[in-house]
């Protein structure tokens, strides 16, 4: 609850459970605490809010395609992309209690009691009685009192996995196998040719720098 002044009079208990309560100007794009917060209440207690998130997606391709350089209508190649895509968080949202003038009777009258105790000269057994009495409902601990800063990333964790991979299809076929060990000696005979001619270009370099 935000508001350029705000104010809050209530004689039950209020329960702050990861929610704000403050003021700020409206024209104010940084949110800036204003201090016009008025609030009075009998108790009040404060308690954070966690939030999980947990995302999961996951994405398939399969691509087919054949040789460029031939006629032939038939597939020759198969692609596969995976990709497996996770993302976890959990935050925590802090009850949070912007500036101002802030009212907690059962509080206050603690205090009160608490300041009276000690400057009186009763006997121990009548200040146990005393503290056994005033009992407080509220609890502020968890209270948090910065607007801008209301939440806390307990984890936050991103993974990615993915798979890439072609298969040659005449890998299935009997014809297929002959057809791509045919192709692995053709390259071996283009990688061998290629080799003697940069090494007869070597020996001719070599001659010319004798002579």
């Amino acid at each position: 609850m935000t508001a350029k002044q705000v104010n809050i009079n209530t004689q039950a208990h209020t329960q702050l459970t990861g929610s704000l309560i403050a003021a700020t100007d409206t024209g104010d794009k940084d949110g800036n605490d204003n201090g016009q917060l008025n609030l009075t209440t009998n108790s009040l207690s404060a308690s954070s809010l966690n939030t999980t998130t947990n995302n999961k997606s996951n994405s398939i391709g399969l691509n087919a395609g054949g040789n460029a350089n031939t006629n032939s209508a038939k597939l020759n190649r198969v692609s596969l992309d995976y990709t497996n895509n996770k993302h976890n968080s959990k935050t925590k949202v802090l009850a949070t209690l912007g500036s101002g003038n802030i009212q907690i009777a059962d509080i206050d009258q603690n205090n009160s009691k608490s300041n009276s105790n000690s400057n009186s000269n009763s006997n121990s057994k009548s200040n146990s009685n005393s503290k056994s009495n005033s009992k407080s409902k509220s609890n502020t601990k968890l209270l948090n009192r910065d607007i801008k800063d209301t939440e806390v990333n307990i984890y936050n964790i991103a993974s990615h996995k993915g798979l890439k991979g072609e298969i040659d299809t005449r890998l299935l076929t009997k014809n297929g196998r002959i057809q791509i060990a045919k192709d692995i000696k053709k390259s071996g005979m283009i990688t061998s040719a290629i080799q003697q001619i940069v090494n007869t270009d070597r020996t001719e370099l070599k001659t010319s720098s004798v002579k």
